[in-house]
């Protein structure tokens, strides 16, 4: 058994990012066809040219949740559009069964802590009859685009609503910003590292392990 695979046997919960741990929602080209989508839904605005070049669609979403929210309802509904579509076709990682089907046998409480829309993320669990082992959804909505990590507060919606204390939590994500946030909630993050950079760079983030591909 790895050092991540023991934590999380060890957990009171298991708390997952979606895009990266689940599923690759958006690889690329997809993730620059949804920024253009989320573009598409302000013509006749300037952007400035940072939010115009991007290829991240939430990065033109916070920029009209920041300094434009009469825009936002629309600008939202064309990113969760655009997620909805990508988590039609998407495909499990290569991890994901496993663990779940390891925290069902531990009787280990499921959430997911994602960026992402609820719309795209129930579309994905519903495609492979996940909705049961997923006892909370702490996903992005209009009203809280400006709290998505690294912002702690999706982390902590999830583990106030499983009401599991956050130090018997364990929460599995792949980027430095999953780490930030799950530790400014008390809880232990498990890094998912696609390369050693990406790895190192979790660690160093405060990852206290690794599942690495």
């Amino acid at each position: 058994m790895t050092d991540a695979e023991a934590i999380i046997a060890s957990a009171g919960a298991l708390l997952l990012d979606f895009d990266g741990p689940i599923t690759a929602l958006m690889p690329a080209p997809l993730n620059a066809e949804a920024a253009d989508r989320a573009r598409a839904a302000l013509q006749h605005v300037s952007l400035p040219d940072e939010i115009q070049s991007t290829t991240d669609h939430l990065a033109v979403l916070r920029y009209v949740a920041a300094f434009m929210p009469a825009e936002l309802n629309r600008v939202e509904a064309a990113c969760s559009s655009a997620e909805v579509a990508c988590a039609r076709r998407s495909q499990p990682s290569p991890e994901i069964r496993t663990m779940l089907r390891n925290a069902q046998r531990q009787t280990i409480p499921v959430a997911i802590v994602s960026n992402n829309s609820q719309s795209s993320v129930e579309e994905f669990l519903q495609r492979f009859s996940w909705t049961a082992p997923i006892q909370v959804l702490a996903c992005r909505t209009p009203a809280t685009v400006l709290r998505l990590k690294p912002d702690p507060y999706l982390v902590r919606t999830a583990v106030e609503q499983l009401d599991v204390d956050a130090g018997r939590c364990v929460f599995v994500g792949d980027s430095a910003t999953d780490v930030e946030a799950g530790r400014a909630v008390g809880v232990r993050v498990i890094g998912l590292a696609k390369t050693p950079q990406r790895g190192q760079e979790l660690l160093d983030a405060g990852a206290v392990a690794l599942i690495e591909r």
